[in-house]
């Protein structure tokens, strides 16, 4: 099945084990709150698409070079006018739905942390980890994807400081990950997954946590702390554990 088609089918909504399920809303203060919350996470996603040009959407939206009326103003739609995900020189490339992504990232990424994103595509990721309080950062090879992603996070100014939501053009590979508290990585997106498991396993500091969207392959030598129970897993996280002598 591909990668779009599975999105799809969890569109309609993915259950996590333990505390990673949404609770029942019991106050005011809290539905404002979560409303507020979910007001910005659908604005970034549509702010992230609207910078896409047309030759990336006629790639990713069998041909069409315009996005609908309802596909702007329903984030969730993204999934299935995007119906491909695209190869490129490092890996694949296919959006998340952050309200996917929120349960776990608020579960295990506190305000403060230092965040980083494993190509970062469009930046979507790394801008609801700075909404949420994290000092984040997105490292993405390709050119034309960190042009979008610097383009929507201008759009964006208003809703983080510009210091705490940074994409940088590079190679991940190249840089350090030890410095870290959290680092999200999008299993299909990389063509090295391997490369990828080595150097988390010998470079995350112990405690730090790792968020794997559509895990295909476990990852050695790392404890697993949360996982869904999705016919098709989507969200599974991990930590270094405090005494691995894996370095």
């Amino acid at each position: 099945m591909g990668l779009h088609k599975s999105l799809a089918i969890l569109m309609s909504g993915v259950v996590f084990a333990g505390a990673l399920v949404f609770g029942p809303v019991s106050t005011g203060e809290e539905s404002s709150s979560s409303r507020i919350r979910a007001a910005s996470l659908d604005r970034i996603q549509r702010e992230c698409l609207r910078a896409y040009p047309p030759d990336l959407l006629a790639r990713m939206a069998s041909g069409s070079r315009e996005v609908p009326a309802a596909v702007k103003a329903d984030s969730k739609a993204q999934m299935q006018f995007l119906d491909k995900e695209i190869p490129l020189d490092k890996g694949l490339f296919y959006p998340v739905l952050l309200e996917d992504m929120l349960p776990a990232f608020e579960r295990h990424m506190p305000p403060g942390s230092r965040f980083l994103d494993l190509g970062s595509g469009d930046g979507r990721v790394v801008f609801m980890a700075s909404l949420l309080g994290a000092d984040a950062v997105g490292i993405e090879y390709d050119k034309q994807l960190v042009k979008i992603s610097r383009r929507a996070r201008k759009s964006l100014k208003d809703l983080h400081e510009p210091d705490r939501a940074r994409i940088i053009r590079g190679d991940f590979f190249e840089s350090s990950w030890a410095d870290y508290d959290v680092i999200f990585f999008f299993d299909l997106s990389s063509f090295e997954p391997d490369r990828v498991r080595e150097k988390l396993r010998r470079e995350m500091n112990p405690g730090a946590r790792l968020i794997v969207g559509f895990e295909q392959a476990p990852f050695p030598g790392l404890e697993v702390l949360e996982q869904d129970r999705a016919t098709h897993p989507t969200i599974k996280v991990y930590r270094q554990p405090h005494e691995s002598t894996q370095r």
